[in-house]
């Protein structure tokens, strides 16, 4: 588990209340189907965890649902903007 900063490249909306955001930065930490991410949000208490949907060597995908405060937050974010994230989160699963 690593705490990184990471950038968004986009957050688009892909269905009703769901977003879909590319975040570039270190996935090093990322190794396996299933994990998660831990995302702190200013002004909020606790982290958001987010399952990882996609990663590569220099990005991440999440696909997130807006159900409160903190969802709804982070699909009013643009690209560009910097967020703090705990990487590498859970054990995954194996895809044999």
């Amino acid at each position: 588990m690593n705490n990184r900063k990471y950038i968004i490249v986009t957050n688009e909306q892909i269905a009703a209340d769901i977003w879909s955001m590319r975040l570039q930065g270190n996935t090093e930490d990322i190794s396996m189907p299933g994990q998660f991410v831990n995302i702190q949000l200013p002004g909020l208490y606790l982290r958001r965890p987010i399952s990882v949907c996609d990663w590569s060597e220099n990005e991440l995908r999440i696909v997130y649902k807006v159900v409160g405060e903190g969802t709804a937050y982070m699909s009013r974010l643009l690209p560009g903007a910097q967020l703090d994230i705990l990487t590498g989160l859970g054990n995954g699963y194996d895809m044999l």
